[in-house]
């Protein structure tokens, strides 16, 4: 994963998530510097722009979106819907 915070014009590199493999979504939770991301063998989410990582799940998921700065849901294969909730 990269980030740019200049619109483009300069990136910096993230450490890899919890889970190996590719980043299927990745999703930012507006309100805070709450980072989401998901694969097919895992989810992990960073409160510091990609540089630590903490994980959610090993299942697999496609996507991820968030309601709100606390609530959010991960999707995957066979109808998986997993509820996510971060305290504030």
């Amino acid at each position: 994963m990269a980030f740019t915070a200049d619109g483009g014009v300069s990136w910096f590199r993230s450490n890899p998530p919890t889970f190996a493999g590719p980043i299927y979504g990745a999703y930012y939770v507006a309100g805070g510097p709450l980072l989401v991301a998901v694969g097919p063998h895992g989810a992990s989410y960073s409160q510091d722009d990609g540089q630590s990582w903490l994980p959610l799940d090993t299942q697999s998921y496609w996507s991820a979106g968030f309601a709100s700065t606390r609530a959010g849901w991960l999707v995957g294969p066979e109808g998986r819907i997993m509820r996510v909730e971060f305290e504030s």
